[in-house]
């Protein structure tokens, strides 16, 4: 368990990782920028849920007439975006605070047709690295290292082997797919207001 500094504690596959989409999701509010903001009763669908951080932020912000669907193919990240929003759920209500109770697909957002996908994980320390397109290990550990500023030798030599060492753990799983027209109406939605993507395509 992680504790946020609100207090809520949630679960997560590294604290590091939980703690970097904290900030990115509730300080930073990296979705609701440039015009982007939710008020009550509105709809959110979230694509690519995660563990669920903007999943909860979303629930807050719409309040209880409001509604949220959350979307998440993996299996293991799915069990743990469901025991978060419990938490939340019981969290905001020992406070009073009213939240809708979001509902939580396990799948993910497809073609017309496309009812499952093979998605590749590589770590349960790196949650967000899931695809459907896999590529060589060493390709991807460039690029990652690309994306930190000019290290020191051993340094660039220590990051190599600690992403590395992510990448060991890979994985497949055969995750059910749904098209975004089929989900809205399934779940009767008649507008979204906020229809977040973050996925690994």
């Amino acid at each position: 368990m992680f504790r946020l500094p609100s207090g809520l504690e949630l679960r997560h596959f590294t604290a590091a990782e939980l703690d970097f989409l904290y900030r990115e999701v509730y300080e930073d509010r990296v979705y609701l920028r440039n015009g982007v903001s939710l008020r009550p009763g509105d709809t959110v669908v979230d694509v690519g849920a995660n563990t669920g951080l903007f999943t909860l932020l979303a629930s807050e912000l719409v309040g209880a007439g409001g509604r949220v669907v959350a979307l998440e193919p993996l299996p293991a990240t799915f069990a743990v975006l469901e025991a978060n929003v419990a938490a939340h759920a019981a969290w905001c209500a020992g406070r009073g605070q009213q939240v809708c109770a979001p509902v939580l697909l396990n799948c993910g957002a497809g073609a017309e047709g496309q009812d499952s996908a093979t998605f590749t994980t590589y770590s349960d320390s790196a949650s967000g690295w899931s695809t459907m397109y896999p590529d060589d290990g060493e390709a991807r550990v460039g690029r990652a290292l690309g994306r930190v500023p000019p290290l020191r030798p051993l340094l660039r030599a220590a990051g190599s082997l600690y992403v590395a060492g992510m990448l060991s753990g890979q994985r497949t799983w055969s995750c059910r797919l749904a098209p975004l027209s089929a989900v809205i109406r399934e779940q009767q939605l008649e507008r979204i207001d906020l229809l977040k993507c973050w996925v690994e395509g």
